[in-house]
């Protein structure tokens, strides 16, 4: 069988369970590397001991013990979000999931004043979307390059507690290596900023695509999407 990457791709506008399509692969194929670039406004449901378990910043790869954990370098990390789904995590699991989860260094910071400045706007209502504040954290990231605060994970203080690397370099090597890596995608092709119904479309593109981007991966890779 061709060694793949495999790509779980949602073909609507979200909630088409692909956290649970995620979570059966992972434990099926014996999947390496569970890889999530997303952010705040979509979560993924998966069934864990028999309870449904919602990850916003995490892949639901954590239901395969013997996954590693990414978060790669196209995510946007809420602190208070990653912290209290680590906390939850470690507990249903009965080990710190930390020893298996790495985090890009150059993954975005999305903050409360993201939220709030989206809610201020009033914007989300008009366009459908759930005004969690995404795209100020992306338009944050792209507009203060540059400036005097941090606006990546790795350079913040929210970072220490974490194992933070390149993951593009990491996901790349272990490619070489024969692993078996999933993308686990977020939200819908139907929400694609440049290929949806625009206005009423998310904060960035949202096809298999742009997970290879946002992970580091070559498209030259044979992939595998669901």
């Amino acid at each position: 069988e061709m060694h793949k990457v495999q790509i779980i791709q949602g073909g609507q506008y979200g909630s088409e369970a692909k956290g649970l399509i995620a979570g059966y692969l992972c434990i099926k194929d014996k999947t390496d590397y569970a890889v999530r670039t997303g952010a705040t406004n979509a979560g993924h449901t998966v069934i864990f001991k028999g309870q449904p378990f919602k990850a916003q910043q995490l892949p639901v790869g954590f239901v395969n013990p013997e996954t590693k954990l990414v978060v790669g370098a196209g995510a946007l990390i809420d602190p208070t979000i990653l912290d209290r789904e680590v906390k939850e995590l470690s507990a249903l699991t009965g080990a710190d999931i930390r020893d298996r989860l790495v985090i890009d260094y150059r993954a975005g910071l999305h903050v409360a004043a993201h939220q709030a400045r989206s809610k201020a706007s009033g914007r989300h209502h008009a366009i459908g979307a759930t005004g969690k504040g995404s795209s100020e954290a992306l338009i944050d990231r792209i507009r203060n390059r540059g400036a005097d605060h941090a606006m990546l994970f790795g350079d913040s203080p929210y970072s220490k507690d974490y194992d933070v690397c390149d993951t593009e370099r990491l996901l790349n090597m272990a490619w070489d290596d024969g692993a078996k890596i999933q993308l686990e995608g977020t939200q819908g092709q139907g929400l694609d900023l440049y290929l949806g119904p625009y206005p009423y479309t998310t904060h960035k593109q949202t096809g298999p695509a742009q997970w290879m981007l946002e992970a580091g991966l070559s498209p030259n890779l044979p992939t595998e999407i669901v």
